[in-house]
């Protein structure tokens, strides 16, 4: 059974985190009403305030994902700056509780990874989409051609938004339709699309609610062609990609690489936890300090471009996924034994 202090130094640290992921994400909700706000010139009214609320809030999974790590680390931060500043952290080394702050800062980080693999990236999952255009073409049995192009492509449900433009080709690709909509839908037998128009070879213009085109889709080969990042499934769709990749004969690296990303989120915030001890022991716990500040600043985004990078790499099958799997956690880690072993040495 954990002790009342094991308990006590859990939620303490474990408070930090979430008050910081939440006031994180607070920021970054409010700056990007503003963004759109600007971006519409929709003027300051109700109407448009609450119009940029819905907009910003229907990406909310997306950007929750990606302000977790800075909130973990910051909150990390905090929560042994303040067990400093009251001199809890002094009184806890003198009794030799050391090993309970090292058993915390393990079960902290193994919550909040765990947390971001089974609950956060599964969300900005399902709301995941292919930003950038994309294009589908499939013949026809009578030899005509059907060109699809679409701004963006929600791999969970099928649905397109953000407009969407089909071309209705012959043989020898000359257009004889082009088919302007808002929105569409993907389906295992008919692209759909609705609201819009459409432009016939001889010029005319005819609106319409909703036009089909039956075509015959493999929707859950087309989900795996068009994810860009294996990252991007959650983990509850790994055993199912696994096995449509086995069934098709492609390579199962990529879901390898996924689960060693998993395994890594965890062990990179119990990593953020002993750097954020180690500076809470090396550094002076009060007043402003230009090095607290500065690691507060560039640590994690450092890790974060280091983690886009490596993983870029990965996905581009020129480095093994066990290096920045492991790399990151390990040089962190080692960073703050260095600190704290240098602390012991010269004080």
């Amino acid at each position: 059974m954990p002790s009342r202090l094991a308990i006590y130094l859990f939620k303490h640290m474990l408070s930090r985190m979430l008050a910081c992921w939440v006031i994180l994400t607070a920021i970054v909700f409010i700056i990007g009403v503003v963004e759109i706000l600007m971006a519409s010139n929709a003027g300051s009214g109700i109407s448009a305030i609450a119009d940029a609320f819905i907009r910003r809030t229907e990406d909310l999974n997306e950007y929750i994902a990606e302000t977790m790590p800075f909130a973990g680390y910051v909150g990390l931060l905090i929560s042994f700056w303040k067990l400093a500043q009251s001199r809890e952290l002094e009184q806890l080394r003198l009794m030799g509780a050391r090993h309970k702050l090292i058993h915390a800062i393990i079960s902290v980080g193994l919550i909040f990874g765990l947390l971001e693999v089974m609950l956060v990236n599964p969300l900005a999952s399902e709301t995941s989409i292919i930003s950038e255009d994309i294009r589908l073409v499939r013949k026809q049995d009578n030899g005509k051609q059907i060109i699809l192009y679409a701004k963006k492509y929600n791999t969970e449900n099928g649905n397109i938004t953000k407009g969407v433009r089909v071309l209705h080709t012959d043989s020898s690709f000359q257009v004889l339709a082009v088919y302007h909509a808002e929105k569409g839908t993907i389906s295992e037998k008919a692209w759909t699309i609705r609201n819009g128009y459409v432009q016939t070879i001889h010029g005319n213009t005819k609106a319409f609610t909703e036009k089909s085109f039956s075509i015959k889709t493999d929707v859950v080969a087309l989900t795996y062609a068009l994810q860009t990042r294996t990252r991007d499934l959650s983990v509850y769709e790994l055993p199912a990609a696994y096995f449509a990749a086995r069934d098709n004969a492609r390579s199962v690296r990529p879901f390898s690489n996924l689960a060693l990303f998993f395994i890594h989120l965890p062990l990179v915030y119990i990593a953020f936890g002993g750097i954020a001890f180690a500076i809470a022991i090396y550094l002076p716990p009060r007043g402003t300090n230009a090095q607290l500040i500065a690691l507060v600043i560039f640590l994690p985004c450092s890790i974060k471009l280091a983690q886009y990078i490596l993983w870029i790499q990965v996905e581009a099958q020129t480095m093994p996924a066990i290096l920045p799997a492991l790399a990151i956690p390990t040089s962190l880690g080692c960073a703050a034994a260095f600190f704290v072993r240098t602390q012991r040495l010269f004080t």
